[in-house]
């Protein structure tokens, strides 16, 4: 009787441990269900040239040359800037729209850009 309340004790422990709060779970790029549907160029409504780039592991400004890394957490997109760190909710509509919003820079809308900087 001891061996079996040991062993069901064990797998209690085991599961509970194995377990994620999906609610407290932090997901980085490629974890995240948004993050597929965010990966690539985009740029504004008229825009000839991309405003940045997303990839699976850094966020690119090809007018600036800059790299900066990236968290996806929920619907919240958080750039790691060199001085501080932005944040924004990310919508989608369809496959070639972005929206970016925060408190301080208001409603973004960027399209699915074609062309490679490469």
């Amino acid at each position: 009787m001891r061996k079996l309340v040991l062993l069901l004790l064990i797998f209690l422990m085991a599961s509970c441990l194995n377990h994620q709060d999906p609610k407290t779970e932090k997901t980085a790029r490629g974890g995240n269900s948004l993050a597929p549907q965010i990966l690539g160029m985009w740029a504004g409504k008229d825009d000839l040239n991309a405003m940045f780039e997303i990839n699976n592991h850094d966020f690119y400004y090809p007018d600036q040359s800059s790299i900066y890394k990236y968290t996806i957490f929920k619907d919240s997109l958080v750039i790691d800037y060199k001085d501080y760190r932005d944040t924004f909710k990310i919508e989608t509509k369809g496959n070639d729209t972005l929206i970016l919003s925060n408190k301080s820079d208001g409603r973004q809308v960027f399209h699915r850009f074609k062309k490679s900087f490469k």
